[in-house]
């Protein structure tokens, strides 16, 4: 089974065997204006006969994936879809489907694993935060720009703006690394003071679950938090199984 989740920028990928629950995954930066370019580098010497996808890229994409899936493995993709109630967790959106994919798989992910409360932070193009409690109840999230969106917004409004560096300190003495620092600085202290708020309203013990490309680096105010590089990934894998023995 090939499992690919799809973002706003990098795709992520996985081969999973029958009966295998750790993922060896793979990442790189694919091409919007060209799908089917970005695809032949990364799948030229994949013929998977199953195939399950998370994108959140937009439908053009989705498209562009299907007919590409059907012309080179003759493949019908399944497509993960949120929903109100999956695998012991209820989606508290009153749209369901208004909850992008990825944190729903990131959720069911988090949840199916360590089976309690759950702060789910996936730290992307995009910053996530959602709430789950020891019941699967979705209690909300939120949604915040991430590092690189934050320090491009910065160059792209603001004159004389360098492009963003992140140097090992809390104040800069140059411009590139003073908005780097600054837009870093902002959003370790901003998750790390909300999770905080969130865990002493909370009347059960809080697991801090991160993923995301720049979750590491964004985790460093928290004392004690899990992170799971491949929790999108593994959301799907758990989907696929979930649907494929029903």
């Amino acid at each position: 089974m090939l499992l690919i989740d799809i973002g706003n920028s990098r795709i992520k990928w996985a081969l999973a065997e029958e009966g295998q629950n750790e993922l060896d995954v793979y990442a790189g930066e694919y091409l919007q204006d060209n799908m089917a370019a970005s695809m032949q580098v990364f799948f030229a010497d994949v013929q998977p006969c199953n195939v399950w996808v998370s994108c959140v890229a937009g439908d053009k994409i989705s498209q562009q994936l299907e007919q590409w899936f059907e012309q080179n493995w003759s493949v019908k993709a399944s497509f993960a879809h949120t929903s109100r109630r999956c695998m012991g967790v209820t989606n508290a959106y009153e749209q369901v489907d208004a909850l992008g994919v990825d944190r729903w798989l990131a959720m069911l992910a988090a949840y199916s694993i360590y089976q309690q409360a759950v702060c789910v932070i996936d730290c992307g193009t995009a910053v996530t935060l959602d709430l789950l409690d020891h019941n699967g109840l979705h209690q909300g999230g939120l949604i915040m720009p991430g590092l690189q969106l934050m320090q491009r917004s910065l160059q792209a409004e603001t004159s004389a703006i360098e492009k963003a560096t992140i140097k090992d300190a809390l104040l800069a003495s140059d411009t590139a690394s003073a908005v780097g620092n600054g837009c870093l600085q902002l959003l370790r202290k901003g998750l790390g003071s909300i999770y905080e708020d969130l865990a002493r309203s909370f009347d059960e013990d809080l697991l801090c679950v991160i993923t995301g490309g720049d979750g590491k680096r964004l985790a460093a105010e928290f004392n004690s938090y899990e992170y799971r590089a491949d929790l999108v990934l593994c959301g799907l894998h758990l989907m696929a199984r979930h649907f494929e023995t029903l």
